[in-house]
C-alpha cells in the first residue's frame, strides 16, 4: 500500500507579483550550483521562503543564462511537525525528488510503500546511488541537476533524520544540492562544510531590509507614501525584519497621524504581539521564557550579567532546587545565550568572541511588556542587580542608566559626580543632561554640583538663559556658597557670549581663585574662556598664542572638547588672519583629536568639520565644502545648538556659491531661529542679522537688508563699545550696501577705517575682502588706476593661499579688472594667478548676482524655510493635500502657508506664484 503523500507539500509557495528584488542575495544562492549545500537560517519573518522561491522563478525564466550557468529541475518539501518520524521524512523527499527525476529506481521508490519494510541507512545509499548514476548519465528524459529545497527544517527534531541528512551531505553527487531554510541552525557539521568551501550560508543579517529596501517594500509594494524619515525610522525600529515592517504598514494604512503611529509602534503592537508571541514566545520551553523575561530590562546582555539576574529569583531558585531536572540548561547562563544564538531567537551578536548579545528592538519590547504583565515589581529589583554588576565590572555609565530604572537615585547621582567632567570633555551632553535630568530635585541638592554640570550641559546644548541662571542659583543655595568657582567658570563662558569681555576677564579670575587646584578640568575650562574674549577683542595673532595655550592645557587636563574647540578657534583666526592652509592644518588636527575610544567622531568634531568646509568653499571646491558641511551639521545635532548657528551660516555660503539661493536663504533662516532661541548668546542675534543682511544684498534684497541691519544697530555700535570682530563684520557688511546703493564715496571711507583696523589686528583675510570691494568702488567711480592697483595689492596677499571665492563672488566688475590686468605687463608674477582666476570665472555656473548691480528689491519680506518647502512642492505638482501629508502638517495650516507666500510674492494664484519664484530664482 503506498504511502498517502500531501501533494501539497511538494510545491513552492507562488510568489507574489509585487516584491522587492534581491539580485545580491540571488548571486549569493547561485552558489549552490557550485557547493552541495546552502543553508537560509534567520528568524521568523525575514523572508527566508520568499527568496528561494524568487531564486527558483528567476533560474526557470532563464536569469542566468548570459552567465551559462546551466539548467537543473527543483524538488520542494515544506516540513511540518508530522514529519519527525524518520519513514515519514524519507518518503515525502523521496515523493519530492520524484517530482524532478520521474525515473527513480524501484529500489528508492520502494520506501513509499507502508507494507515494504525499510532499512533507512541501505536506503540512503541506494538513494544516492541512483541519483548519481540517473544525473550523470544524463538520459534524455532527465536533463539537468537537482535540487532539493527543505523549507521551515526547524520543525524536524529527530536525531536519525539530522544524521541521515548529514550523511547525503557526506556523499551528495556532484549534480545533487540541498537547499535548506530554517529559523534555527540544525545539529550538521556546518564547521566542516564552512571550511572546506561547501556551504552557502545567508543569515539574518544578509535577508534585512536595507533602508533602500524598506523604501520599496512600504511605498511600492504596500503602497504607502512615506517621506525619508518616517522609512528611516521604521527601518530602524525593525531593524530591516520584513514582517515587522509589514504589520506596520498594514497598521498605517489609512492612518492620518503617522509620525504619531511611528512613536507608537513597539513590539507591544497588537499586530507584532499577537506574531511573536504564537511563532516564538509560545513555542519556548519554560526555562527559556523565564530567561527571557527576567533579562528583559537588559540593553546588552553577556553570561555574567544574566546569570546575576537569573538566579536571583527566589521562586525561580526554589523551584530549581526542589525539581533540579526541571531545567535542562541548569541556570547555565552562557548555554542558554549559545540557544538562543544558534536558535535564532531574535538574538544578535555584538562581537565575534559571541560575548556580548541584545535582543531585536521590537522583540525586547515583548520581553519587557511580558515581564511587565507577569511580575511588574521585579522590575525596579533586576534594574539594581543590573546596576550593581556594570558597576563591579567598572561599566558606570550602564550602571547609572539601570540605577536610574531602579529608583536607587543616590547611588545613581554619585556615578554621575565621578563621569560628569569625562562626558563634558568629549561634548556628549545629551548623555549628561538626560542622566540628571532623571533626578528628583532632592537628590541634587544632596549633590550641590550637579547643579553646576546640569547648566554647563544646558548652555552647550543652547537652552534659556533664565533656566541656566537658576541651575546656578541653586548649586550656590545648596552648597552655602561652596561652588562659587564652579559657578563663575559658567558665567565667565556666558558673558563672553554676551559680549561682556571684562566681565568674562573677571570671572575667570575669580574662578582660579577658588577652584581646588586638583580640578584640572574647570581650569583648563577657564583658560578656554580667556583665549575666547581675547578673540574677540580682534588681534589675531594674540587671540592665536591664547588659544593655543589654552589648548595644551586643555591637552593636559584630557580636556579633549576644550582643546577640540581651542583648535577650532585657532583656525578661524587663522582664516581672518588670511592664512587658510595654517587653518586647515588645525581643523585636521581637532578632527583627529575628537573621537573616542573606538574611534567614532565625537560631536565637538562638528565645528572643525564646518570650518574646513569653508574653507574649501574659499577654494571653490564646493562639492568638497558641501560633504563637510552636511558631516558638520549631522554632528552638530548631538550636540550644541551654538555650532549649528555657524554651521548653518557657513552652509548658507556654500549654497549661495553653488547658485541655490533659496537654499542659502533656508540655511539663514534655520541660523536665525536657531539665534532666537539661544538667549544666553546676544552676539548670536547681532551676528545673524548682520550676515543675513549680506545674504540679502547678494540675492539682490537691499531694502530688506537696510530693515535687517537697522535692526542690528549697527550704525550705532562704536569700536569702543563692541566687540571688534561684531565691529568689523558689521562695517564690512555696510560697505556691501553703500556699494549696491551705488554710495560709493561712503563705501569708500568706510573701507579706509577698516584697512587700518584690520591691518593693525593682523587680519590680512579682511584686508583681502576690503581691497576687493575697494577696486569695485573705484572702478564704479571711474578711477581705473585705484582700481587695478587695490586689486593688484588683494592679488598679492592672496595668491599664497589660493583665494577664490573672495574674488569670484564681487562678480562681473572684479572679472573686468582682471581682464585688463592680465593685458598690462606690470603685475607678472600674478599672471598665472589671474588666469586661474579668470577660468574659475568663465567655468562658474553659479550664476550669482553681483552686489553692486543695482536690481529692483524682489521680495521686501523674504520667505521662511517652510514656506520655500511649500513653495517647491506647489512646483512639483502637490495639491494642498499632499502638501499637508508630504510635510505631516493640518490642510489649514497649508493653506495659511499658501497664502502667506501669495502676500509675499504679490500674486494671487498658483500659476503667477510660480511665474514670480522662477523670476526670483527660487525655484
Amino acid at each position: 500500500m503506498m504511502t498517502r503523500i500531501l501533494k501539497t507539500k511538494l510545491f513552492a509557495p507562488p510568489l507574489r507579483q509585487e516584491i522587492v528584488a534581491r539580485p545580491p542575495l540571488l548571486a549569493r544562492l547561485d552558489g549552490v550550483q557550485q557547493r552541495p549545500f546552502a543553508l537560509i537560517s534567520a528568524p521568523a519573518g525575514f523572508g527566508k521562503t520568499t527568496l528561494v522561491v524568487e531564486w527558483i522563478n528567476q533560474m526557470a525564466a532563464g536569469r542566468n543564462k548570459k552567465a551559462e550557468m546551466p539548467p537543473f529541475s527543483i524538488a520542494w518539501l515544506s516540513l511540518d511537525e508530522n514529519d519527525n518520524d524518520p519513514m515519514r521524512f524519507w518518503r515525502y523527499v523521496v515523493a519530492a525528488l520524484q517530482t524532478a527525476v520521474p525515473n527513480l529506481p524501484d529500489d528508492v521508490t520502494s520506501i513509499l510503500d507502508e507494507q515494504v519494510p525499510v532499512a533507512v541507512a541501505g536506503f540512503l545509499t541506494d538513494l544516492l546511488n541512483a541519483l548519481t548514476t540517473t544525473t550523470s548519465r544524463r538520459p534524455r528524459d532527465i536533463p539537468h541537476p537537482v535540487t532539493l529545497v527543505l523549507d521551515d527544517y526547524h520543525l524536524i527534531e529527530d536525531d536519525n533524520i539530522h544524521k541521515g541528512i548529514a550523511f547525503l551531505l557526506d556523499h551528495t553527487p556532484p549534480h545533487m544540492h540541498l537547499i535548506m531554510t530554517t529559523r534555527q541552525d540544525p545539529p550538521l557539521p556546518l564547521a566542516r562544510l564552512r571550511g572546506r568551501n561547501l556551504l552557502v550560508e545567508i543569515r539574518q543579517n544578509d535577508l534585512a531590509f536595507s533602508q533602500a529596501e524598506a523604501a520599496q517594500f512600504l511605498n511600492e509594494v504596500m503602497g504607502l507614501a512615506l517621506h525619508e524619515e518616517a522609512i528611516s525610522t521604521l527601518s530602524a525600529r525593525t531593524e530591516g525584519w520584513i514582517t515587522g515592517l509589514q504589520m506596520a504598514a498594514l497598521s498605517m494604512q489609512g492612518q492620518d497621524d503617522v509620525d504619531g503611529f511611528l512613536a507608537a509602534f513597539t513590539g507591544s503592537h497588537r499586530y507584532v504581539l499577537d506574531y511573536l508571541m504564537e511563532e516564538v514566545w509560545q513555542r519556548q520551553p519554560p526555562e527559556i521564557q523565564h530567561f527571557l523575561r527576567q533579562t528583559a530590562v537588559l540593553d546588552k546582555l553577556c553570561a555574567e550579567l544574566c546569570q546575576k539576574l537569573i538566579t536571583a529569583d527566589e521562586a525561580f531558585k526554589q523551584g530549581t532546587q526542589t525539581n533540579p531536572s526541571s531545567s535542562i540548561f541548569h541556570l547555565n547562563c552562557q548555554a542558554i545565550l549559545e540557544y538562543l544564538d544558534r536558535t535564532n531567537l531574535f538574538i544578535i551578536s555584538l562581537d565575534e568572541a559571541r560575548f556580548w548579545y541584545r535582543y531585536h528592538h521590537l522583540f525586547a519590547d515583548l520581553l519587557r511588556q511580558r515581564l511587565a504583565q507577569t511580575k511588574p515589581e521585579r522590575i525596579p529589583v533586576l534594574h539594581a542587580l543590573a546596576g550593581e554588576w556594570y558597576e563591579e565590572n567598572g561599566r558606570l555609565p550602564e550602571a547609572i542608566h539601570h540605577y536610574l530604572q531602579s529608583m536607587t537615585q543616590d547611588r545613581a547621582a554619585e556615578l554621575i559626580m565621578q563621569v560628569a567632567d569625562t562626558y563634558l570633555m568629549r561634548s556628549e551632553i545629551d548623555i549628561l543632561l538626560n542622566w540628571i535630568g532623571s533626578l528628583s530635585h532632592e537628590t541634587m541638592g544632596k549633590y550641590p554640583l550637579l547643579f553646576v554640570y546640569q547648566a554647563g550641559a544646558m548652555l552647550l546644548a543652547g537652552q534659556s538663559f533664565k533656566t541656566i541662571e537658576a541651575y546656578l542659583q541653586e548649586a550656590l543655595a545648596y552648597s552655602n556658597g561652596k561652588t562659587t568657582g564652579e559657578v563663575n567658570v559658567l558665567r565667565s563662558l556666558i558673558a563672553a557670549f554676551q559680549g561682556q569681555l571684562e566681565a568674562s576677564t573677571y570671572y575667570s579670575e575669580k574662578a582660579l581663585e577658588l577652584l581646588p587646584p586638583e580640578n584640572l578640568f574647570l581650569h583648563s575650562v577657564v583658560m578656554q574662556n580667556m583665549a575666547l574674549a581675547q578673540m574677540l577683542n580682534g588681534d589675531v595673532d594674540i587671540a592665536i598664542d591664547s588659544l593655543l595655550t589654552a589648548a595644551k592645557v586643555c591637552a593636559e587636563a584630557n580636556n579633549v572638547m576644550s582643546q577640540v574647540i581651542c583648535l577650532t578657534h585657532v583656525a578661524e583666526s587663522s582664516i581672518l588672519a588670511g592664512r587658510l592652509f595654517a587653518a586647515k592644518d588645525y581643523y585636521e588636527q581637532a578632527i583627529v583629536l575628537a573621537v573616542d575610544g573606538q574611534k567614532r567622531p565625537l560631536p565637538v568634531m562638528s565645528n572643525a568639520k564646518l570650518g574646513m568646509g569653508e574653507i574649501y568653499r574659499e577654494w571653490n571646491q564646493l562639492d568638497k565644502a558641501a560633504a563637510l558641511s552636511a558631516e558638520g551639521l549631522a554632528l552638530f545635532k548631538r550636540w550644541s545648538e551654538i555650532s549649528g548657528l555657524d554651521g548653518y551660516v557657513w552652509s548658507a555660503r556654500i549654497r549661495q556659491a553653488q547658485g541655490d539661493e533659496a537654499g542659502a536663504l533656508a540655511d539663514m533662516e534655520k541660523a536665525k531661529e536657531i539665534a532666537a532661541r539661544f538667549d544666553t548668546w546676544e552676539l548670536g542675534d547681532y551676528m545673524v542679522g548682520i550676515l543675513r543682511a549680506q545674504l540679502d544684498i547678494e540675492q539682490g534684497r537691499v531694502e530688506t537688508a537696510v530693515r535687517w541691519l537697522n535692526k542690528s544697530g549697527i550704525h550705532e555700535a562704536s569700536l569702543a563699545e563692541t566687540p571688534y570682530h561684531m565691529w568689523e563684520t558689521g562695517h564690512m557688511t555696510l560697505i556691501r550696501l553703500a556699494i549696491a546703493q551705488q554710495e560709493y564715496e561712503q563705501a569708500l571711507n568706510l573701507i579706509a577705517k577698516i584697512l587700518e583696523q584690520a591691518a593693525k589686528m593682523g587680519r590680512q583675510g579682511t584686508v583681502i575682502d576690503a581691497l576687493t570691494l575697494q577696486a569695485i568702488a573705484y572702478h564704479h567711480t571711474h578711477r581705473p588706476q585705484e582700481a587695478q592697483t587695490a586689486l593688484q595689492q588683494a592679488l598679492t596677499l592672496a595668491e599664497p593661499e589660493q583665494y577664490i571665492r573672495i574674488f569670484l563672488d564681487k562678480g562681473d566688475p572684479i572679472r573686468q579688472l582682471l581682464g585688463t590686468l592680465q593685458q598690462t605687463a606690470q603685475t607678472p608674477n600674478l599672471q598665472p594667478y589671474i588666469t586661474q582666476l579668470l577660468t574659475a570665472f568663465q567655468s562658474s555656473t553659479t550664476n550669482r548676482r553681483a552686489a553692486t548691480v543695482n536690481r529692483q528689491v524682489p521680495i521686501a519680506d523674504p520667505l521662511s524655510s517652510r514656506e520655500l518647502e511649500v513653495l517647491n512642492l506647489i512646483a512639483t505638482g502637490y495639491t494642498n493635500r499632499h502638501i499637508a501629508e508630504q510635510l505631516f502638517i493640518a490642510h489649514s495650516t497649508v493653506k495659511t502657508h499658501i497664502n502667506n507666500i501669495y502676500n509675499k510674492l504679490g500674486v494671487s494664484n498658483r500659476a503667477a506664484a510660480l511665474t514670480r519664484a522662477q523670476e526670483l530664482g527660487l525655484i
